[in-house]
């Protein structure tokens, strides 16, 4: 029977070519997803800490800035700075950036352990359909996850046929 050939009960087989593109995308993103939860994991420290800094200028600003005569400027001053700091806080909720660093993580732990299945099934021969099915299935279902991430890097080649 050839590779990838129904074997009589309906049931199609796991081809070894199928079998290499699944390596070949668990590959690229068990290197792309920790530099992704990283670049995420910036922008979440970066808003926070622009946000506690904000805060930290605002409260020592406000008492001058409510003393016995107070400037309209100081007030505007005051004010700005403090919108700013809850624009800051805000970002990183709404973006989920913390969030998507961290499901990038437990990922890409997932494609290191399909990872390895892969280059270990790819190597048995013959193909041993039963481990391939529940593989290509665990990668599938990884894979899934990974597509709701946002802002994922694109991978060459993947863009026209987006065989991942």
């Amino acid at each position: 029977m050839s590779d990838g050939q129904s074997n009589g009960n309906s049931e199609t087989l796991v081809s070894g070519a199928r079998l290499r593109r699944c390596l070949d995308s668990t590959e690229f993103w068990v290197v792309q997803l920790p530099q992704y939860a990283d670049r995420n994991q910036r922008r979440a420290d970066f808003w926070a800490i622009a946000a506690g800094i904000l805060a930290a200028v605002t409260s020592l600003a406000i008492w001058p800035a409510l003393g016995e005569s107070p400037t309209i400027e100081a007030k505007i001053l005051v004010s700005v700075v403090s919108l700013a700091a809850a624009i800051c806080a805000l970002v990183p909720r709404i973006k989920g950036h913390g969030e998507l660093a961290g499901a990038a993580r437990v990922l890409s732990a997932q494609y290191g352990s399909i990872l390895g299945r892969l280059v270990d099934l790819l190597a048995e021969q013959p193909l041993n359909q039963e481990t391939a099915k529940v593989v290509v299935n665990e990668f599938q279902a990884v894979k899934e996850k990974k597509d709701a991430l946002r802002g994922l890097p694109i991978r060459a080649g993947a863009q026209a046929a987006h065989r991942e």
